[in-house]
């Protein structure tokens, strides 16, 4: 007998997904003995798709304090500013307001390099980023730009800052931050 437990669901966006991916979805969701998820929209989708039930369960990134955060922390403080970009997305006018942000605050952007274009973006890429050197590169950062939704989360529950960047395909960002907020009661 096979034992599978997921500690957290990966939630993407899954409106109205083809019929051929919501059925694969069931099947492989389906294997599962227990099922978890980081919000009550993952919690739902799951029963819409295979009829199970999943516990909404704390993110992993809250498991620690930001103090605890900080102590992860690998590399030395800089003194230079610098925005940092981590986009995992294609939207190109992120880039394009990224790009403005420098030249007009006349500060560099470092790069967490996501796609084999981001090498070739003219600014300095900070390859082999880890928890450690992610948690440094945040701290020492004048500015953060990203798309993602948990590198937002991170930045605005235990760092406490950041610019975020919106994008009409991120959409769902809007929505799943108050789902958070609302899963802590604030």
């Amino acid at each position: 007998m096979k034992f599978y437990v997921r500690y957290k669901f990966v939630q993407k966006r899954v409106a109205n997904p083809d019929p051929y991916i919501k059925k694969q979805m069931s099947e492989n969701i389906s294997r599962f003995e227990y099922l978890s998820v980081r919000e009550a929209q993952g919690a739902k989708i799951i029963k819409e798709i295979c009829n199970k039930e999943a516990r909404v369960v704390l993110d992993p990134t809250m498991l620690l304090s930001a103090c605890e955060w900080d102590k992860l922390a690998i590399g030395e403080n800089e003194s230079k500013p610098y925005i940092l970009c981590y986009f995992l997305g294609t939207n190109k006018d992120n880039w394009s307001h990224v790009y403005r942000l420098s030249e007009k605050i006349n500060i560099p952007l470092k790069i967490i390099p996501v796609f084999t274009s981001d090498y070739g973006r003219g600014y300095e890429v900070v390859n082999g980023v880890g928890p450690g050197e992610f948690i440094n590169l945040v701290r020492n950062a004048s500015m953060i730009c990203t798309d993602s939704f948990m590198v937002q989360y991170f930045l605005l529950f235990i760092i406490n800052l950041s610019m975020l960047m919106k994008d009409f395909q991120a959409m769902m960002i809007t929505v799943r931050i108050p789902g958070f907020i609302i899963s802590l009661n604030y």
